[in-house]
């Protein structure tokens, strides 16, 4: 996977697929640009689909420092600058969505169109107990339990009932190969500590925001504060869906995301 070494100093990953209008996919947690596996085939037909690792995953380098939202949008901004592209459509989900808000409060004429996905505004109490349970976890290098924790908050229990096979196979792709507990406990610490509220009306960019129903994670409530504080945001809910929308209902994700684009031409 190629490199680009951001004014930090330090190089993030990326991939590129596709032909069309750019669009920059921002994954979650500890995740790198796979995490979209179920997108880009739908995507790339039309749009150069940018598959970002963030720092401390994936093929990006794993800093001591410097896990906080803002930089890891600056380092999304370098990514697409390097690549000679100065507008994109972008896409972020969880702590993607996070990283999104920044880079379209903080760098306007780069993001032509937004799509927040399970998405919050503050550290609220629930959301940041559960963080730091997976944090601890990580930062212990107790892998078999964090997957397993992992896994449990990403889907709802009726989706875990009818598919147990699909969560094993789950935990054995995303977690196969420990991550560096380094970077992933960067992670946690930027989501712990994003805020973004009574920033988000800085946003211009037309803004479609989903979740799912029974997201436990970023819950409804959260998701709908963002709503409520982007002029025009455009939303899709997710009914009996968890934290990973794009994964229990890929196909519906994938029309409802393609016509949000397809609305909003770069």
């Amino acid at each position: 996977m190629p490199t680009i070494t951001v004014p930090s100093g330090i190089r993030i990953g990326y991939e590129v697929v596709g032909e069309g209008d750019p669009l920059l996919l921002i994954p979650g947690t500890g995740q790198g640009g796979k995490l979209w596996s179920l997108q880009v085939p739908a995507y790339s037909p039309r749009y150069t689909c940018i598959l970002l690792d963030n720092r401390g995953v994936g093929a990006s380098d794993v800093p001591d420092e410097g896990y906080n939202m803002r930089q890891m949008a600056e380092d999304a901004a370098a990514v697409l600058r390097a690549l000679g592209i100065d507008r994109a459509h972008v896409s972020g989900q969880s702590m993607g969505s996070a990283i999104a808000q920044e880079l379209a409060i903080n760098e306007p004429a780069l993001v032509g169109s937004l799509q927040l996905h399970s998405t919050w505004d503050q550290p609220y109490t629930h959301l940041v107990r559960q963080l730091r349970l997976r944090q601890e976890l990580a930062r212990r290098q107790l892998w078999d339990l964090f997957a397993m924790n992992s896994v449990l908050s990403m889907f709802t229990p009726e989706f875990a009932n009818q598919h147990p096979d699909l969560l094993v196979e789950r935990e054995r792709l995303l977690y196969a190969t420990p991550p560096d507990s380094r970077g992933l406990v960067g992670h946690y610490e930027a989501d712990i500590n994003h805020h973004s509220r009574g920033r988000l009306s800085h946003i211009s960019a037309p803004t479609l925001v989903t979740y799912g129903t029974r997201d436990t994670a970023a819950l409804p409530a959260y998701n709908e504060a963002v709503i409520q504080q982007i002029p025009g945001a455009e939303v899709y809910v997710f009914e009996g869906a968890g934290h990973l929308t794009f994964s229990e209902f890929p196909e519906l994700f994938n029309s409802i995301t393609l016509d949000f684009l397809a609305s909003h031409p770069l």
